[in-house]
C-alpha cells in the first residue's frame, strides 16, 4: 500500500472512470443502479477496474460503484477528499444494510475499525495531520485492516472477526494515490453458509449507509491539551493524508477543528439490484 504517496493524478483517474448517468434523487434519498457483474473483481482496495462504473455523491466527495450477480454485490468507494478519507481512517467506517430499502439498521459492516492509541494519545485530528505522525498512522492503519465488526438486528455488541473468517464476506481497504479506497463483497442471501448476507436478491432494492462516529470534540481537545505541549507543534498537515484539500496544511497543533472535519459521515442511499433478466443477457 502507497500510503501518502500522490504517483498519479487520482482525480483525472476518477473522472475517467465517472458515468453521468443512472444516479437521481429519490425522495430525500439518492438512488443508483448497479450494474450486472460484467468482470472479474478481485477486492484488494484497487479501483481501477472499476471504469465507467463509479457515480459522485455530491455530499461528502464520495465516489461509489456497485456490482452484482445472483449471490453478490459487490461496492467500491472512494474518498478523494482529504477530509473525508480521512474520517474514514482515523475514526473508522460502517456500512448498514436494508434489505427492504428504508433506513433500519439491520446489518452493519464496519471495517477499517480505525486508528489510535491511546496510551500514545489522540491521533492527529481528522482534518489535518502532522508529518511526524504519517509512519504511526499507516502501521496502525494496516494492522486494523485484518478485522472487522459485523452488527446484527437484535444484537446490541458486533461480533468481531477476522476477515479471512467472515463467512462469505471479503473486504478490502487503502489509501491509493492519496484517497482512501474501499472494496467489499458480500453475499445477498442470508443462510447458514452466509450467516452474514444481506437478506435480499437480485433485482430487489434495498438501502446503504454510509457512517462514519461522532466525534467529540471536548474530548479530543482535552485529551490534546494533556499531551507534552499541549499537543502542539509538528509540521503542518498539507504533506500527508488525503488530497482534495486544495488550501493545503494549516499549522500542526492548535485546538479549533473545523466544523467540516468534525462532521461525521451519515448519509443513506437506495440501490436498485441488477436482476437475474439483466444478468444473463
Amino acid at each position: 500500500m502507497k500510503f501518502f504517496e500522490n504517483k498519479r493524478s487520482h482525480l483525472f483517474i476518477l473522472f475517467a472512470m465517472f458515468v453521468s448517468s443512472g444516479l437521481w434523487g429519490c425522495g430525500s434519498m439518492t438512488q443508483l443502479n448497479s450494474n450486472p457483474l460484467d468482470r472479474d473483481i478481485v477486492v484488494d482496495g484497487d479501483y481501477t477496474e472499476w471504469g465507467g462504473q463509479m457515480w459522485a455523491l455530491d455530499q461528502e466527495n464520495i465516489y461509489i460503484g456497485t456490482l452484482n450477480d445472483d449471490a453478490f454485490l459487490y461496492l467500491s468507494i472512494v474518498a478523494s477528499d482529504r477530509q473525508t478519507g480521512m474520517k474514514m481512517v482515523m475514526q473508522g467506517f460502517t456500512l448498514w444494510f436494508d434489505p427492504d430499502g428504508g433506513t433500519d439498521k439491520v446489518l452493519g459492516i464496519r471495517f477499517p475499525l480505525g486508528v489510535g492509541d491511546e496510551k500514545k494519545g489522540p491521533p492527529s485530528r481528522p482534518g489535518e495531520m502532522s508529518e511526524p505522525d504519517s509512519e504511526q498512522i499507516k502501521e496502525q492503519f494496516e494492522s486494523s485492516l485484518t478485522e472487522l465488526e459485523i452488527f446484527t438486528k437484535g444484537n446490541e455488541l458486533p461480533n468481531r472477526l477476522l476477515v479471512a473468517d467472515a463467512h462469505g464476506v471479503d473486504v478490502s481497504a487503502s489509501v491509493e494515490s492519496r484517497s482512501f479506497v474501499y472494496e467489499l463483497k458480500i453475499p445477498l442471501h442470508r443462510d447458514e453458509t452466509h450467516p452474514y448476507g444481506i437478506g435480499t436478491k437480485s433485482g430487489k432494492l434495498l438501502s446503504l449507509k454510509l457512517e462514519t462516529p461522532e466525534i467529540d470534540v471536548k474530548e479530543i481537545r482535552d485529551k490534546r491539551d494533556a499531551m507534552p505541549g499541549g499537543g502542539r507543534g509538528g509540521r503542518g498537515g498539507g504533506g500527508g493524508g488525503i488530497p482534495g484539500d486544495r488550501r493545503g496544511g494549516g499549522p500542526g497543533g492548535g485546538s479549533n477543528m473545523r466544523p467540516q472535519a468534525s462532521q461525521p459521515i451519515d448519509l443513506w442511499i437506495k440501490i436498485q439490484l441488477a436482476s437475474m433478466d439483466d444478468i444473463i443477457r
